[in-house]
């Protein structure tokens, strides 16, 4: 096994984000060989600003197993995710939310040695924070936290982009910070690893892939929608919150 070269990224305020990188992670093949290890890590947020834990109230009728599966598929530093959640999913989940079982998946290739991304080993470590985000928040909080991130993709995961979407959306980035850091089976680096074999097993190449209720949905791609169940652009939101009522029920 390649020797592993230890870097350490601050994020400011006491808190500490240990990488662990293979010497090629700066080929074009990057390869993220471990993620975030704290070092005495306190809190970042205010803890009044702290999400709560439970997904909110539900409308009468909706119980969890009848939310309609909604999955997006995309790469942390991907223009096309960043458009998907401007035009689509972010005014469509305004409307939809309660009626669906939100996912954000990744996409990029799992190996023996630790996880490939298309953008090189930062966007690996976007993903690894969107994962976290998602596990620990409810998808109220996590969603916009990861549009926020996504609006300035260019710069994730650099520390003020991370810090203010944090704020701004109500998470508290020492919780996200810990479960990055976490190396077992339930930490950070294993969802992401995760998420790539379901795009793998799936068959999801492109960022941003919408899949509702088990099908695909729509793709964002090269700065357009490809093979979408809407009919126009200028209707895709209003068609997509239309299918969604109707495989709710609602």
């Amino acid at each position: 096994m390649p020797r592993t070269t230890p870097i350490l990224i601050l994020l400011g305020l006491g808190t500490a984000l240990f990488i662990l990188l293979n010497r090629s992670a700066f080929n074009q093949d990057a390869q993220l060989r471990s993620v975030f290890r704290s070092n005495q890590p306190r809190s970042l947020i205010p803890n009044q600003l702290v999400a709560p834990q439970d997904g909110g109230q539900q409308p009468l009728g909706v119980t969890d197993e009848k939310k309609v599966p909604l999955e997006v598929f995309i790469m942390s530093k991907c223009p096309d995710a960043r458009d998907a959640f401007d035009l689509l999913i972010a005014p469509a989940f305004k409307k939809v939310q309660d009626l669906v079982d939100f996912k954000i998946e990744f996409i990029g290739r799992a190996t023996s040695d630790g996880l490939i991304c298309m953008h090189g080993p930062t966007e690996c470590l976007g993903n690894v924070v969107n994962a976290c985000a998602q596990k620990e928040y409810p998808s109220d909080k996590s969603m916009p936290f990861t549009h926020c991130l996504l609006d300035d993709y260019r710069n994730v995961p650099k520390e003020d982009l991370l810090l203010r979407c944090a704020k701004e959306n109500g998470l508290e980035f020492e919780t996200i910070n810990e479960c990055a850091s976490d190396t077992s089976e339930e930490g950070g680096l294993e969802l992401v690893r995760g998420s790539f074999q379901r795009a793998s097993e799936l068959g999801v190449k492109r960022s941003a892939t919408i899949r509702l209720a088990g099908e695909d949905w729509c793709t964002r791609d090269g700065g357009r929608w490809k093979d979408c169940k809407g009919t126009s652009d200028a209707t895709i939101v209003d068609e997509f919150v239309r299918a969604v009522r109707n495989h709710a029920g609602a």
